[in-house]
């Protein structure tokens, strides 16, 4: 699904559905056709899957709702919604397909098929698992 579709609008829509849900403890995981989704909202697991249509729906309601900023009351993180924004963003950059996602208490942890970087990184895709703190997330918003 990540071919040619950009993961930060991707998880920027993902993100407004679970916003509007009030989940917490979030994974996202890419999988043919679309998206799993585990969360907790309202003391309860909870699992929804996003299909190739969904998603075009999710994405229209995203584009007409601002995704806000990680601007607010001193000591709070962003939104779910503008972190996982981020996220796809430095997905994006990494040329990354096959995703997961998994909300920490301070980022997100990630696992994707790309290309490594850095000194001594193999030639060829490679499954690679990165963290990335609400620090490392806000850089890449632009704020």
């Amino acid at each position: 699904m990540s071919a040619h579709r950009s993961f930060a609008t991707m998880l920027d829509a993902i993100g407004l559905y679970l916003e509007r849900a009030d989940a917490g403890d979030v994974l996202v995981n890419e999988i043919d056709g679309g998206f799993l989704v585990g969360f907790m909202a309202d003391g309860e697991q909870r699992v929804v899957t996003f299909d190739a249509t969904d998603m075009v729906r999710l994405q229209s309601d995203a584009s007409r709702q601002e995704a806000g900023g990680w601007t607010g009351l001193p000591g709070r993180r962003a939104s779910v919604r503008v972190r996982l924004q981020c996220l796809g963003r430095y997905l994006d950059a990494r040329g990354a397909a096959a995703i997961l996602a998994q909300e920490r208490a301070h980022g997100f942890s990630t696992e994707f098929t790309g290309l490594p970087h850095g000194p001594g990184a193999a030639a060829g895709l490679a499954r690679l698992y990165e963290t990335l703190d609400d620090h490392h997330l806000r850089s890449l918003s632009g704020a």
